[in-house]
């Protein structure tokens, strides 16, 4: 683990293609090929300078090689707040113009209640808190 407390590092976000119709259909924003990648951190880019490169050449070939549709928004979180994201649909994978990039609304549904009982399940496991305890033992007074 770097020096880095990655409170989460990656965050995947996926809509369904019907709600990615939907979307296209109903864009508040103009089509565009910019802002499909976003590096905020300076020093994450210094201490990960070929991450980026070698994260969407990834991302690009597992999207071919499984066929997958929908959009997608992956992001690395510092401690500092957002280090880096990376959108990816079928329309940026083409070289298309997409009105998917990093301000996007997403569509989440309750997938993040299992992003929530996993990370709390890690805690448990790391001694952090106790699954069994009460909230009152972990909120501020």
């Amino acid at each position: 683990m770097t020096k880095l407390f990655w409170a989460v590092t990656i965050i995947f976000l996926m809509t369904n293609s019907l709600i990615a119709q939907t979307k296209k259909e109903n864009s508040l924003t103009e089509p565009t090929n910019k802002d499909s990648t976003f590096l905020n951190n300076p020093k994450f880019q210094e201490e990960h300078s070929q991450f980026s490169s070698k994260f969407e050449h990834q991302l690009k070939n597992i999207y071919k090689e499984k066929a997958l549709f929908g959009d997608f928004i992956f992001a690395v979180v510092d401690e500092n707040g957002l280090a880096y994201s990376f959108a990816i649909n079928r329309e940026i994978l083409n070289g298309k113009k997409s009105s998917l990039n990093n301000n996007s609304l997403m569509y989440i549904a309750s997938s993040t209640k299992s992003f929530t009982g996993t990370l709390l399940k890690i805690l448990e496991q790391k001694k952090v808190l106790n699954l069994n305890n009460s909230l009152d033992d972990y909120l501020l007074n």
